[in-house]
């Protein structure tokens, strides 16, 4: 397990109050604060900064933000994991932002060895060397 953190900024020159819904790894409905109420991180005007740390497998993830936004107002928004940005958009109610990315670092591969040979003649005699390099 990999430790992440993810935040979500929104900001919107809208007065209303909306709600503010993110799933990780799993769909966002465009009504989630009536269907997914477990996926509201809030109900604000004009603003949010909503962050969570999360222990996830190593591979690759995703996280949906959406909101309630309606009447042709949107939120602008980005989307940082662990403090690097991942994703950025305007969001409303039809428009959610999803952002893929990837936890752990692949193992590096094992190095390989490789045994060239190299013949040489001394003398009328055959002598082999081996020269081993590390690829």
């Amino acid at each position: 397990m990999v430790s992440v953190e993810i935040t979500v900024i929104a900001e919107t020159t809208e007065p209303y109050v909306r709600y503010h819904g993110k799933a990780v790894d799993q769909p966002l409905n465009a009504d989630f604060w009536t269907t997914q109420t477990d996926k509201i991180i809030g109900t604000t005007p004009r603003g949010l900064t909503h962050t969570q740390t999360l222990d996830l497998e190593d591979g690759d993830h995703y996280v949906v933000y959406g909101n309630s936004a309606s009447g042709g107002y949107t939120w602008h928004t980005k989307i940082l994991v662990n403090g690097e940005l991942v994703a950025e958009g305007d969001v409303d109610r039809g428009t959610p932002l999803r952002a893929d990315f990837t936890v752990g670092v692949p193992s590096p591969p094992a190095p390989t060895d490789l045994i060239l040979p190299i013949a040489l003649t001394l003398s009328g005699m055959g002598i082999a060397f081996w020269l081993h390099s590390l690829g």
